[in-house]
């Protein structure tokens, strides 16, 4: 999702949960929430008096009156690729050749 702004962007991210979490209860699906992670992307250089402060969670409705908070990470592994807000190749880079070394 493509926001100009943190805030906006969990607005977006809140309403978009809703329509999930009705489909996955039509469907008796549920998420398991240990394995949920949030990463919000920016540009290398981003001015936080435009975008705004990243959050550190982000609270998800589960109902009238329960919520579950997730966590907002700086890094997260998804197919085998590391992954960091800036989208640069450096964590991947070092911890893949940190374990082909461990191979050796």
């Amino acid at each position: 999702m493509s926001r100009p702004t943190f805030l906006s962007a969990i607005t977006k991210i809140s309403r978009a949960w809703d329509n999930i979490h009705t489909w996955l209860s039509h469907a008796g699906l549920s998420i398991d929430f240990n394995k949920t992670e949030f990463m919000f992307f920016h540009p290398s250089q981003y001015q936080p008096s435009c975008l705004g402060l990243p959050p550190t969670s982000i609270l998800l409705s589960l109902g009238p009156a329960t919520t579950h908070r997730i966590s907002v990470t700086q890094s997260l592994r998804y197919l085998g690729v590391f992954f960091t807000p800036k989208l640069n190749w450096t964590l991947h880079v070092r911890t893949m050749s940190n374990q082909v070394r461990s191979l050796i």
